[in-house]
Formats: structure tokens, sequence, C-alpha cells
């Protein structure tokens, strides 16, 4: 079986908080469990799924 041959890729993140990479990498390792939460109290609250990110929208 042939080695699998390792790669290595940028992560460019750019913010206004005062983050550590290895803290901003921890962050973000959360998104999808947030994502999930996220998605339940809009069902639960009965919101409309949106697929807009703005000021006005949930």
């Amino acid at each position: 079986m042939p080695q699998k041959k390792r790669t290595f890729r940028t992560v460019v993140f750019e913010s206004d908080f005062d983050l550590s990479p290895e803290d901003a990498w921890k962050t973000y390792s959360y998104r999808w469990q947030i994502e999930i939460v996220m998605r339940y109290y809009k069902n639960a609250l009965g919101f409309d799924v949106t697929r807009v990110h703005d000021d006005y929208s949930v």
C-alpha cells in the first residue's frame, strides 16, 4: 500500500479580536456544535430559515 503524502495547508484568519492562532483554531473547531444549537433554537422559536446574513436576519 503506498504511503500517504503529507500535505500542508494555509489557514488565514482575520479578526479584530486579540486571539492567539491556537485559541482561534480551538474556537473555530466548536463551530459545528454552535450551528446545531442555533438551528435548534431557531426551530424551537419558529423562525423561518434564512439564507441571507445581514443586519435584519436571525
